[in-house]
C-alpha cells in the first residue's frame, strides 16, 4: 500500500509542508527507498543525505531548511513522537503493513494440542514438530521439518520505546518473521516480530538455544547457531555458520560476518568480521570504556 502524507492531515500530528508518497515507515540506521522517516536532530543530517531516495521526513521547524533532496517533509513539534504515532495507527488501523490470511497448517506437521497458534498470519510447513505451550502470533512463515520446543514464543516483541513527558509510547510489531527449513527453536526462546515492512528471518539449519532472545528485525544466515540465554538485539545480521555463544550480548544493528564466533558471554558492540572470533565483556563508564576500546583497537592495527 502506497500513502502520501496529506492522507495523514486528520490525525492532527504534523503540519505537511511538501506532499509526497510513500511505501513504508523506517529508521535511518536501516533506509529504505520510498520509506517516512523522523528526524530530531543535526546528528541525523548525515544519515540523512546517505540514505536512498526517494524519502520523506518529519522534522521540527527548527531543522527544515537544513533538509534538502527529500521527497516530502511534515512539521511537527516531536517529530519522534508523531512517527511513532503514525506508525502505531498505520498498524492498528489500517491495511498499511497487509492484511493477514488465514493461518494455514500442513497436514503432515505435528502440533501439540497444548500450543496456541494464531487464526490468522501463520503458515506452518510440512513435517514440522511445534510442542507443547509453544506461542506463535503475527505474520509467521514456518518452513518445512522446523522443531519448535516447548515454551517458545515465536512473534514475541522487542523493545522499540520512548520516553515522552506523558507517556511511554512502545511500537507496534507489524512485520513478520520467517523460519527456514530444518531449524530449531529451542525450549522457551523468544522470536520477536519485524517492526515495519520487514521480517526477523531465522535461515535454514539455524538453531535458536533455550532461552535465547532473537530481537525485531534480525537476519540470520543458514545453519548459524545462537546458544542458551543469548541475546540478539534489533536489526543485527548474523552470516551464515555463525556461533553466538551461550549468554552473550549483541548490541542493535551491528554486522556479525560469516564463519564468526562469539565466545561464551561476550559483549558485541561492534561489527565482527568474517571469520573473527571475538572473547570477553567489560563493564566502565560509558565514555572510559569508549576510550579504553578505542585504544585497543589501534593497537591491533
Amino acid at each position: 500500500m502506497t500513502l502520501s502524507l496529506a492522507t495523514l492531515g486528520p490525525l492532527a500530528l504534523f503540519e505537511v509542508v511538501a506532499d509526497a508518497e510513500f511505501s513504508t515507515l523506517g529508521f535511518l540506521s536501516m533506509p529504505r527507498p520510498h520509506m517516512l522517516t523522523f528526524v530530531e536532530s543535526r546528528g541525523a543530517l548525515k544519515p540523512l543525505r546517505a540514505a536512498p531516495r526517494p524519502l520523506s521526513v518529519i522534522t521540527c521547524a527548527a531543522l527544515a531548511p537544513a533538509l534538502s533532496g527529500v521527497s516530502g517533509m511534515a512539521i511537527a513539534a516531536d517529530p519522534r513522537r508523531a512517527f511513532f504515532e503514525v506508525h502505531n495507527h498505520l498498524a492498528r488501523a489500517t491495511g498499511f503493513y497487509g492484511a493477514h490470511e488465514p493461518t494455514c497448517i500442513d497436514p503432515t506437521a505435528d502440533v501439540d494440542p497444548t500450543a496456541s497458534i494464531a487464526a490468522v498470519g501463520v503458515r506452518i510447513g510440512p513435517r514440522t514438530a511445534i510442542g507443547p505451550h509453544v506461542s506463535i502470533r503475527g505474520r509467521c512463515h514456518i518452513g518445512a521439518d522446523v522443531v519448535i520446543h516447548p515454551g517458545a514464543v515465536i512473534g514475541g516483541r522487542g523493545f522499540q520505546l520512548t520516553r515522552f513527558p506523558d507517556r511511554v509510547l512502545d511500537m507496534a510489531h507489524a512485520g513478520g518473521i520467517r523460519i527456514g527449513d530444518r531449524a530449531a527453536i529451542h525450549a522457551n526462546a523468544v522470536v520477536a516480530s519485524g517492526v515495519f515492512h520487514d521480517d526477523t528471518t531465522i535461515g535454514d539449519d539455524c538453531h535458536v538455544g533455550n532461552l535465547a532472545f532473537v530481537s525485531h528485525s534480525v537476519r540470520i544466515g543458514r545453519r548459524s547457531f545462537i546458544g542458551h540465554l543469548a541475546v540478539v538485539n534489533g536489526g543485527v545480521t548474523i552470516g551464515e555458520n555463525a556461533w553466538v555463544g551461550p549468554g552473550s550480548t549483541i548490541r542493535d544493528r551491528v554486522a556479525i560476518g560469516d564463519g564468526a564466533r562469539i565466545s561464551l558471554g561476550t559483549t558485541i558492540i561492534g561489527d565482527v568480521p568474517a571469520g573473527q572470533q571475538m572473547t570477553g565483556s567489560v563493564g566502565l563508564a560509558h565514555r572510559r570504556c569508549l576510550r579504553h576500546l578505542s585504544g585497543l583497537g589501534a593497537r591491533d592495527r
